[in-house]
């Protein structure tokens, strides 16, 4: 894993695919702008195609997959990021709005 060397807050990972759609999925961030860091098993992962929340699993040997929540998990994370998910859900709107013409 790196650090995005433009945006300390995001951290480049291998490529995985979101759970709920499909998207791949190679960096996690902080929504806050903090630097970045590797994630790990039980943080939250918001995707950029369908702003759906997934969970990052990561083995004994590094690698990283992520995994539809729980529905507890999932209530969490919607409770904790719900300002991220609504900015979220917009810039996804912009940016399919912006494809079609």
């Amino acid at each position: 894993m790196r650090r995005e060397p433009t945006d300390p807050s995001v951290v480049r990972h291998g490529r995985i695919c979101c759970p709920a759609c499909a998207k791949p999925v190679d960096s996690a961030g902080s929504p806050d702008g903090k630097p970045g860091r590797a994630p790990r098993s039980g943080d939250f992962s918001l995707c950029f195609g369908c702003a759906e929340p997934a969970v990052y699993e990561v083995d004994a040997l590094g690698r990283i997959a992520l995994r539809a929540p729980t529905p507890d998990e999932r209530a969490e994370c919607l409770a904790k990021n719900a300002g991220e998910i609504e900015k979220l859900k917009a810039f996804i709107a912009v940016c399919r709005r912006d494809l079609k013409t």
